[in-house]
């Protein structure tokens, strides 16, 4: 199923978390680098998700307007049946 901007806000919330997840662990007795070197590996792959997410969206809403626009303008029903 594609992505759509709900996907996308719900990215954006998972990725918000970093503050709130850096605060409990340094409030926390007994964190370490490698605490802080893991928080930094889960965050570098929910960036990647989030961004993964944020391309599909421009994709997907590109290609709308871009068969939107065909059919306006050259009434195509399929811009993408060469018949």
């Amino acid at each position: 199923m594609a992505k759509d901007r709900f996907d996308l806000e719900q990215d954006i919330m998972n990725c918000w978390s970093v503050v709130d997840d850096l605060k409990m662990l340094l409030e926390s007795d007994g964190y370490d680098n490698d605490d802080i070197k893991a928080v930094a590996r889960l965050y570098t792959k929910k960036f990647e998700v989030l961004w993964a997410t944020f391309e599909e969206c421009i994709r997907n809403d590109f290609a709308m307007k871009k068969n939107a626009y065909s059919v306006q303008t050259y009434g195509i029903d399929d811009i993408n049946d060469p018949c």
